[in-house]
C-alpha cells in the first residue's frame, strides 16, 4: 500500500529541514501543490535552485504529466526577505485576482509549516503566461 504524504512532508524529507535550502523547501511545498517553480520571469526551472531572492510560481497543466498542452498561467512571484536565519518573512505577489482566495489558504498553510510571516497581495488583475 503506497504511504500518503502529509503536506509537511515530500518525497521522505521534512519541509521543516533546516539543512535543505528554504527556497529549495518552498519549492518542493509548491510542486505538491501542483505548481511549478520557475524564475521571476516566468520560465520554469527544472529543477529548484539553492539561495534564490524570488520565486515565480506558474499552474502546472500537464497532459499525461509530460506534456504542456499550452502555455500555463503565471501566477505569482514569492521574494524571501532574511532578517536573519530565525527571522524569515515571505512576500507574494499575486498576479490574477482569481488566483487570490488560493494564495491565502496556500500562505496560510505556508505560516504553519515553515513558520515564517507571509503577507499575500494582489499585484495585477490578470495572471502573465509562461515564458520559454
Amino acid at each position: 500500500m503506497k504511504k500518503v504524504l502529509s503536506t509537511e512532508e515530500i518525497n521522505g524529507r521534512k519541509l521543516q529541514d533546516t539543512s535543505v535550502p528554504f527556497s529549495i523547501r518552498v519549492g518542493r511545498f509548491l510542486d505538491s501543490k501542483d505548481m511549478c517553480p520557475a524564475t521571476r520571469k516566468g520560465v520554469a526551472w527544472l529543477s529548484l535552485k539553492e539561495g534564490v531572492p524570488m520565486l515565480g510560481v506558474l499552474h502546472k497543466r500537464y497532459w499525461l504529466q509530460l506534456i504542456p498542452l499550452k502555455r500555463r498561467a503565471f501566477i505569482g512571484i514569492i521574494t524571501f526577505r532574511y532578517a536573519d536565519e530565525k527571522e524569515k518573512e515571505m512576500i507574494v505577489s499575486v498576479f490574477g485576482r482569481k488566483y487570490l482566495p488560493e494564495w491565502k489558504l496556500l500562505g496560510e498553510e505556508m505560516e504553519k509549516i515553515f513558520k515564517v510571516r507571509i503577507v499575500v497581495h494582489l499585484a495585477q488583475e490578470e495572471s502573465g503566461l509562461e515564458m520559454y
